[in-house]
């Protein structure tokens, strides 16, 4: 990825303050006229940027450890909009330096996933396969958050493996 892009965004952080934050598309407007020439950057950048990724890193997340949150926002741009993992490793590495939750490129941990072909995990549960099935059914927009609201409700009822009915009872719990 070319390094002038995230200088140019540091700049206008730095300008502009973190209210550039709040507006894609100003943001996306000013790297364009800016940074015409890298537009994969600047399309990677804004897409996080509309991803809140800027805003998870500046509200510090539930007091996740740094290089835990910024493992999970790669995750999410990986997940959510296909993202390969160098360019989701970029983008949020790039916001978190702009913004200041870190002053130096460091390594990202990522979320765990399971190897079993049983199941598939995620941070503090396990999703059965066939739970996972059924979570894929949910349009990409909202799957993310049925997916979080499905382990907090399993969280919050220590249930450590997500099946189908758990994840049933969360939709009925959250629909209410």
């Amino acid at each position: 990825m070319e390094p002038s892009v995230r200088d140019t965004l540091r700049q206008l952080i730095a300008r502009y303050g973190h209210s550039l934050c709040d507006d894609p598309r100003r943001c996306e407007a000013m790297l364009r006229d800016l940074c015409g020439q890298h537009k994969r950057e600047v399309f990677i950048l804004v897409s996080a940027l509309r991803q809140r990724v800027a805003a998870d890193l500046l509200g510090g997340s539930s007091g996740l450890p740094t290089p835990l949150l910024l493992g999970r926002l790669r995750q999410r741009l990986e997940d959510e909009l296909a993202l390969t993992g160098e360019a989701a490793h970029w983008a949020v590495e790039t916001w978190a330096l702009v913004l200041g939750v870190i002053a130096e490129p460091m390594a990202i941990i990522a979320p765990a996933r399971a190897q079993s072909p049983i199941a598939i995990d995620s941070p503090g549960v396990t999703w059965a396969i066939e739970a996972e099935r059924e979570l894929k059914k949910i349009p990409f927009f909202l799957r993310a958050s049925a997916r979080r609201a499905t382990e907090l409700f399993a969280t919050e009822h220590g249930i450590h493996t997500i099946t189908l009915e758990t994840l049933y009872d969360a939709k009925a719990h959250f629909g209410r």
